[in-house]
């Protein structure tokens, strides 16, 4: 699974808001963040519609969370700009295990992944990546962990 630029961009934008905790031009953000500045304003209009972002008319217009950061999960952030978070291309094809033992245990095997997926992208929060997570914060197998290291 590879999440789009999209996604990295929408991470950044909240996670730079977040950190800069008032209203923030279009301009200011494409500019700090380098993301091309008519990209940006269509990825906060997902962001708004997924009420992460809220919109600041005006002189002093541009953008501020729509939230506190504690309570923005990364699993929020996806759903607001990616079209499908799933892991298996076709979670709602079943095998029986007597008919197709290698097909039924990779389904298995792929519902496991998506749950412990969600389950991290729903644990941590806008928040938790201000003040900077800890590996021991996530629980997850340690040979995943030497691979993100």
């Amino acid at each position: 699974m590879q999440l789009k630029i999209s996604t990295d961009y929408a991470i950044k934008t909240i996670l730079y808001l977040a950190k800069r905790g008032e209203v923030i031009t279009s301009g200011e953000i494409a500019r700090d963040m380098k993301i091309p500045g008519k990209y940006l304003i269509n990825l906060c209009a997902s962001l708004r519609k997924g009420g992460l972002l809220q919109t600041h008319q005006g002189k002093n217009g541009g953008y501020s969370l729509a939230k506190d950061p504690n309570k923005i999960r990364i699993y929020d952030i996806l759903s607001s700009v990616e079209d499908c978070i799933k892991i298996d291309r076709n979670p709602e094809d079943f095998f029986n295990e007597e008919e197709d033992i290698v097909l039924y245990q990779l389904k298995k095997f792929y519902s496991m992944v998506q749950l412990k997926t969600d389950e991290i992208f729903k644990s941590i929060t806008i928040a938790d990546l201000v003040k900077g997570i800890d590996d021991e914060e996530i629980e997850m197998p340690q040979e995943l962990k030497r691979l993100i290291v």
